[in-house]
This record gives C-alpha cells, sequence and structure tokens, in this order.
C-alpha cells in the first residue's frame, strides 16, 4: 500500500471551473484575445501559491506494428512523438488562503502568438531523428508560423494531431501536483501569408484517333461521299489533352483551371475539319496528403529481440487522406478552333474554375508533421462525337484566408 500512497497530504477535492467569455470569437488567429473566468472553491481551507491559465500547442504522433513472436503470440510495437509548440501563460492570483465554501471569481486575458518559440533543432546532432528521409527538407527545424489545428486519425494508435488546448493549475503550498479540471481544446487559423502564385502545366498524349468524323461536311451526293471513303483512308490526327492548375490555393477563394485540347494532323491536313469540340470537367478532388514521422518507445524496445529489423527506431508514414469533392464551374463548355502559326497543330482552349471551401486546413510544416495537398482534376474532350479522359494532378499549397 504505501509504495503507492502520494506524499501529498489528503484534502477534500476543490471545484475549479474555467470558462471562456460568450464574446470570445472561435476559430483564434495569430493575435486573438482569449478571454474568461476561472472560478474556484474548496470545502476546506487551502493555502494557494499562485493560480496560472495555460494555453499550449502540441503536435503530436502515434503507430503501431504488431510483431510475431512465434505462432500465437504478438507483440505491439508502440511508436510515439510529441513536440511542443508554444506556451502561452499567465498568473491570475498568487499568495492567498482560501475560506471553505467561499466562490472565488478571477478574470483572465491571453493572446494567440504568431510563430512558435525558440530554436527546435538548430542542431541537426541534437534532433531526435537520424535516419535518412526523403522529405527531410519539408519538416520545420526552426521557428515557424503556429499551424492550424489539424487531425489526421485512423485510430487511437495511428494518427497524426495539432492541438491547441486551455487549462487552469492552481498550485497548492502543501501539494506538489498542481490541480487542473479537464483541458479546454481551441480551434487556431494561422493567418495568411504572402505567396508567389505559380502555374502548373500538365500534358497528356493521347493515342491518335482516325475517324472519317473529322472529314467535316461537304456538298456531294451520299453516294459519292461513300465513294470518296472508299477511295482514301480517313483523316488521322493525334490529340494532346494540356492542363494549366495552380500551385497556390487561398481557402474560400476561387481558382481558375485552363485546358486546352491540340489536334496535331497525322495525315492530309486540307481535308481535316473539326466543326465541334467540347471540352470539360468530370470532377475536381482536393486530396490531404500527410507526411509524419515517429520514433519507437523505449519500452517497446526492450520487447524486440536485439536481430529484430522489422521494426526500426524510426518511421516515416506518407498517407493520403479523404478526398474532398469540388464543383467545377462551367462543366463543359464548346470550344472555338484556334491554328498555331508555328505549327499546324490546331488549339481548342477552354477556360473553367473551381472554389476551394473555408472549412479546408491550411497547408503546413512543423517538426514531425506536413500536411501537403494534392488537386486532382479529370478532363474530358469530346472530338467529332468521340470521347476522351484523362486526369491532371498537381500538388498545391492551400493558404489561410486570413488576414493578418
Amino acid at each position: 500500500m504505501g509504495l503507492f500512497r502520494s506524499d501529498d497530504p489528503q484534502h477534500p477535492e476543490p471545484r475549479v471551473t474555467l470558462q471562456l467569455d460568450a464574446s470570445c470569437k472561435t476559430p483564434f488567429h495569430p493575435g486573438s484575445n482569449v478571454f474568461g473566468q476561472v472560478f474556484f472553491d474548496s470545502p476546506a481551507e487551502r493555502r494557494i501559491r499562485n493560480v496560472e491559465v495555460i494555453i499550449q500547442g502540441t503536435t503530436t504522433t502515434k503507430y503501431v506494428i504488431v510483431v510475431s513472436r512465434g505462432e500465437y503470440r504478438r507483440l505491439k510495437i508502440h511508436y510515439h512523438d510529441e513536440a511542443t509548440l508554444r506556451t502561452i501563460n499567465k498568473v491570475i492570483a498568487q499568495g492567498l488562503t482560501t475560506e471553505p465554501e467561499h466562490r472565488y471569481t478571477w478574470d483572465f486575458s491571453l493572446a494567440f502568438t504568431h510563430g512558435t518559440a525558440g530554436l527546435l533543432h538548430p542542431n541537426p546532432a541534437k534532433s531526435p531523428y537520424k535516419a535518412p528521409s526523403g522529405h527531410k527538407e519539408f519538416y520545420a527545424s526552426s521557428p515557424y508560423q503556429l499551424p492550424p489545428s489539424f487531425l489526421h486519425m485512423k485510430s487511437d494508435e495511428h494518427m497524426g494531431q495539432v492541438q491547441y488546448t486551455l487549462t487552469v493549475q492552481v498550485n497548492f503550498e502543501d501539494q506538489k501536483k498542481p490541480y487542473s479540471p479537464p483541458l479546454k481544446i481551441l480551434t487556431y487559423v494561422p493567418s495568411e501569408e504572402p505567396f508567389d502564385q505559380r502555374l502548373a502545366e500538365s500534358v497528356f498524349h493521347i493515342n491518335s484517333y482516325s475517324s472519317s468524323r473529322l472529314a467535316g461536311s461537304s456538298t456531294k451526293s451520299g453516294l459519292a461521299r461513300f465513294k470518296d471513303k472508299l477511295a482514301s483512308s480517313s483523316p488521322t490526327v493525334k490529340l494532346s489533352l494540356k492542363s494549366t492548375l495552380p500551385s497556390s490555393i487561398v481557402r474560400g477563394a476561387a481558382f481558375p483551371i485552363e485546358a486546352r485540347l491540340e489536334v496535331n494532323p497525322l495525315s492530309d491536313p486540307s481535308v481535316l475539319s473539326i466543326p465541334n469540340v467540347r471540352i470539360g470537367i468530370s470532377s475536381i478532388e482536393l486530396v490531404p496528403l500527410v507526411i509524419y514521422r515517429i520514433l519507437r518507445d523505449r519500452e517497446s524496445a526492450n520487447m524486440l529481440p536485439l536481430e529484430s529489423v522489422q521494426c526500426p527506431p524510426e518511421q516515416e508514414l506518407v498517407e493520403e487522406g479523404q478526398a474532398v469533392s469540388l464543383n467545377a464551374v462551367p462543366q463543359e463548355v464548346f470550344v472555338e478552333q484556334q491554328r498555331d502559326d508555328k505549327s499546324e497543330a490546331l488549339g481548342f482552349p477552354g477556360s473553367f474554375g473551381g472554389r476551394l471551401p473555408n472549412h479546408i486546413s491550411p497547408s503546413f510544416a512543423t517538426t514531425n508533421i506536413v500536411l501537403w495537398w494534392k488537386l486532382r482534376v479529370k478532363l474530358v474532350a469530346n472530338v467529332g462525337g468521340k470521347e476522351f479522359d484523362d486526369t491532371a494532378e498537381t500538388r498545391v499549397m492551400v493558404i489561410s484566408d486570413v488576414k493578418s
């Protein structure tokens, strides 16, 4: 029994409540004030050293590997990493003796900062991560803007999370461990950063296409046209479907998508005529790409045989999250022919657009989690009644819509 007895004297449980003011606007942003009240009362007289309100941001990664040890035994090898982004604290009361059953009220106000505090791993030798990484340059290693609240979760043991919490700690004179009520979770979104808008171009070469539909209309009789078709082969072309997608998109804002069908004649271009061409977008998806790394727990390492290579000290995961479907405007357009003066190619350009919802998480990078997004657009072209399709995909940075 003595092994589990606390060194602290036993006291009746105090009642501590942390309450945000109703006028607090969420989500919080850089410079946002977090304010409210702390309510305290205790059945017994207590000597308080201080009362402290704390906002803390942390990034947490977890993973588990199941290892076989014989026919019937399975071991769970746990991986975990937790890094503190920033701690913002304020003492709201100190050096007082409370009266029994008397309710105390203390106001508090704290402000979110813009970035993390101090160098995280200025010396690579001090970083806990030693193994080579294909994405090492994307992780943060120096002070950076606080990332948004974020959760990528497959299970309680397989996740990557950025979380901001608000708590109060009551430090008593006669008690080593501070008393804290349950945490409150705060939602945080960073401000918009300047960005350089670049465009990413994708080109898809479709197999050559041969059809009498490409010969256009004629004033000849039906019998004459039939004889012409027997006398000569149908026009043949090579089709190229090009797309131009943005590299950065602002939350809640519209973004452009440019598409262009190029037709290169492989037979006599004089007989080529393409009166009707339609270009459309059948789907737009924004797919989260989460990269995170974790360290093997010491307890799990002690369970492994020395020769085990199944569970290295570090793991790095690259996972896609749930795709978000977006609408294209317009979905389909009839396009007019434009001839390229530098070649015999015929061009059929079309302009489209999409809009990003406000709830999409901005892109970010921390010491152990990176969030990218992939923009995936399925293009459709109809040439002479025949349909062709392909998918364009590029990595994009999602920018916050909050002005600093």
